[in-house]
């Protein structure tokens, strides 16, 4: 996915995919790999998509995956100028916190 445009016309399908996906088939299915860029340069309305998902992220992602991909999102989420993000990502974390090692927070 080489751009914003294409990642949010495509981030629909694979959420849909995800959203039918257990975390063994997930982590099996090589879709990680490909939207790991993705998050590490997400902005705007892939920003915006991406925070809406964090709990289908976590629910389905290796738990190592959980601080080098995630938390990194949702700092990027929470440092950006998109508030709809930022209070997505709120939200979000208000319901993942509870399940989320207290080293993982704090790190």
């Amino acid at each position: 996915m080489r751009n914003d445009m294409v990642a949010l016309a495509a981030l629909p399908v694979v959420l849909a995919i995800m959203g039918r996906m257990k975390p063994e088939g997930f982590a099996a299915s090589g879709i990680l790999p490909v939207l790991k860029p993705i998050f590490e340069h997400a902005d705007g309305e892939v920003l915006l998509a991406l925070a809406r998902h964090l709990s289908v992220f976590y629910t389905l992602m290796p738990s190592d995956a959980h601080g080098s991909v995630l938390v990194p999102l949702m700092l990027r989420a929470f440092d950006s100028n998109n508030t709809r993000a930022q209070e997505e990502t709120l939200k979000a974390l208000q319901k993942l916190a509870p399940d989320m090692p207290y080293q993982l927070l704090r790190d």
